[in-house]
């Protein structure tokens, strides 16, 4: 809010390796943000800067049929 209260244009956008040569050309600054896809060929790894070789997260789900809500948390 404050960012747009003084003038600055936010636009987030999807975008393809393709595109990025648009965007640098027409914004003061481009931010990505990439987790897999073709942009993530763009930014290697940092061994330097970074241990870890591979993603540092885990994932899980569960699905529970017949359970209710406990007392002390009804909702």
């Amino acid at each position: 809010e404050t960012f747009a209260q003084r003038g600055g244009q936010l636009v987030i956008h999807g975008a393809a390796v393709s595109d990025l040569d648009y965007f640098s050309r027409t914004y003061d600054l481009v931010m990505v943000s990439a987790g897999k896809g073709e942009l993530v060929s763009m930014f290697g790894r940092d061994a330097a800067r970074s241990p870890f070789d591979a993603p540092q997260r885990a994932l899980a789900v569960a699905y529970v049929h017949g359970m209710g809500p406990r007392p002390e948390h009804p909702e």
